[in-house]
C-alpha cells in the first residue's frame, strides 16, 4: 500500500527499513530491540519515521533519541503510523502511554486489542491479509512460528 502511494510521488526519495522488534507472541516484552543499523542515508535529510502501529510507544521511545543523537542525525524527522491503539483515556492529544504523538501522522485509532494482517504479524504469521484482523484464540493456536 505504502509502495503504491509513493511510486505517485513526482520527486526523488531514498527508501531504507529497520528492523525493531519488542513483542514475543501477543505481548509486548518492553524490551526493544534494534536489530538493524541507522540508515547513513538519514544524515542531514528530512526524514518520515512510517510506523505501522504505535501501542505502547516504547519502541518510538527507544528509537527516536538514538536516531537524533547519532552521527547520522537527520536534519528533521517525524512518524507516522497507520495505527494507533487507544491504551486509555485521550487527554491533550496524547494517545498512548509513552509517546506523544501530537503533530504527527496517525491512520486510525483503533482499541486495545491484538491485530494482524497488511504486514502486522504474530510470530511472523498473518501478515499477508489484505486486510485488518483481530486475533483471536484460535489464531493463536493456529499460527506463528517460536510457540
Amino acid at each position: 500500500m505504502l509502495l503504491h502511494e509513493l511510486s505517485e510521488l513526482e520527486h526523488p526519495y531514498i527508501l531504507e527499513f529497520m528492523k525493531v522488534k519488542s513483542y514475543i507472541g501477543t505481548e509486548s516484552s518492553g524490551d526493544v530491540k534494534i536489530l538493524s543499523e541507522i540508515p547513513k542515508s538519514m544524515k542531514g535529510r528530512n526524514v518520515v519515521i512510517v510506523e505501522d502501529i504505535v501501542d505502547t510507544g516504547r519502541t518510538l521511545a527507544a528509537l527516536l533519541p538514538q536516531i537524533n543523537s547519532h552521527e547520522r542525525k537527520p536534519k528533521s524527522c517525524t512518524v507516522c503510523t497507520m495505527l494507533v491503539k487507544r491504551l486509555g483515556e485521550v487527554e491533550h492529544g496524547e494517545i498512548t502511554a509513552s509517546v506523544d504523538l501530537e503533530d504527527r501522522f496517525v491512520g486510525f485509532s483503533i482499541p486495545n486489542e491484538f491485530i494482524v494482517g497488511m504486514g502486522l504479524d504474530y510470530n511472523e504469521m498473518y501478515r499477508d491479509l489484505m486486510d485488518i484482523w483481530v486475533l483471536n484464540k484460535q489464531g493463536i493456536t493456529n499460527g506463528g512460528y517460536g510457540m
